[in-house]
């Protein structure tokens, strides 16, 4: 497993560069926040499904831990984006809701593009390994997004993008030095090596795409002012 975690190590850096995070830097927080929830917030429901199919996929004892671990440690986190809107005065009626429009279809792309990564694969290792993958980009974004509520004095606010969020993440047990060190001694055959590199990085290049329908959204003027209303 070491390779692949090399690659998820590479892949989270080239995320860390995506234009996104500098372009969201200039954007106030009531455009960005709504602009947010109404982009990825299908992505946030979906990655609860996700985990609990993880989890109940996995078969080897040990490697059962780390998926059912994980599962526990980030169900709900959805109702931390609904707490940090419901902050902002947007309710479950408000437009940002409405994740099934064409205007947020790049969110449930992203979605059916990672479950259909799961779906492929037949190997527990790999499973795990698909974790790990999601979990990187998502620490790149938590991260930053921590850093910037921070700087503009409202990180103790919000509890979905502020860093409350980003700290549960790096909590993890499979997160862990040992568990990190343990999962990375794990051997994997060539042909099961070459399938999860190629995973690895359909996640995070799944995860760029998303990115990019962000900057789209922001680049919206017309878009935004509905959301605000």
């Amino acid at each position: 497993m070491k390779r692949l975690m090399q690659v998820r190590d590479l892949e989270q850096r080239r995320f860390a560069d995506h234009p996104v995070f500098t372009r969201m830097a200039d954007v106030p927080m009531e455009t960005l926040l709504p602009a947010l929830a109404y982009t990825t917030g299908f992505w946030a429901m979906g990655f609860q499904d996700l985990i609990r199919m993880v989890d109940e996929s996995v078969e080897d004892a040990e490697l059962k831990k780390y998926a059912g671990s994980h599962r526990a440690e980030d169900t709900g986190h959805q109702l931390w984006l609904f707490d940090d809107l419901q902050k902002y005065g947007y309710g479950p009626h408000s437009k940002i809701f409405s994740f099934f429009e064409n205007e947020n279809f790049a969110a449930r792309l992203h979605t059916y593009r990672v479950v259909s990564q799961l779906l492929r694969l037949n190997d527990d290792r790999l499973r795990v390994a698909l974790l790990l993958a999601v979990e990187s980009a998502g620490h790149v974004f938590f991260a930053w997004m921590a850093r910037l509520l921070a700087e503009r004095g409202v990180d103790k606010d919000l509890k979905y993008f502020g860093g409350h969020h980003i700290a549960v993440e790096k909590a993890h047990t499979v997160f862990e030095s040992t568990s990190e060190t343990a999962i990375a001694d794990i051997e994997l055959e060539a042909p099961v090596a070459e399938v999860g590199v190629e995973m690895v990085r359909r996640v995070h290049q799944s995860f760029s795409r998303l990115a990019d329908d962000l900057i789209r959204q922001l680049d919206d003027p017309r878009r935004l002012a509905e959301l605000r209303s």
